[in-house]
């Protein structure tokens, strides 16, 4: 027996297909969101990375600062409070 709710059609590439057309363009659909989705996950992957970039800098100097201060300190003799 033959269902009734399957058409068999072709697509762009010439491809066979027997899923109902509707659900086709759903998964179509679901396929674009999805690549949309990952795409803007890259992006804000990139963003965490340069944030990470700059904030390493930025602990880096604070750390050399530290070096410089404590120095200056062991410099000016010891402290007797």
């Amino acid at each position: 027996m033959a269902e009734p709710n399957i058409d068999i059609t072709f697509d762009e590439d010439n491809r066979i297909r027997v899923m109902p057309k509707e659900k086709f363009k759903q998964t179509e659909s679901l396929e674009a969101e999805c690549h949309g989705f990952a795409e803007k996950i890259q992006a804000f992957s990139g963003t965490v990375d340069m944030l990470v970039e700059v904030l390493d800098g930025e602990a880096q100097k604070i750390e050399e600062e530290k070096l410089r201060a404590i120095g200056q300190r062991n410099r000016s003799g010891p402290s007797f409070e």
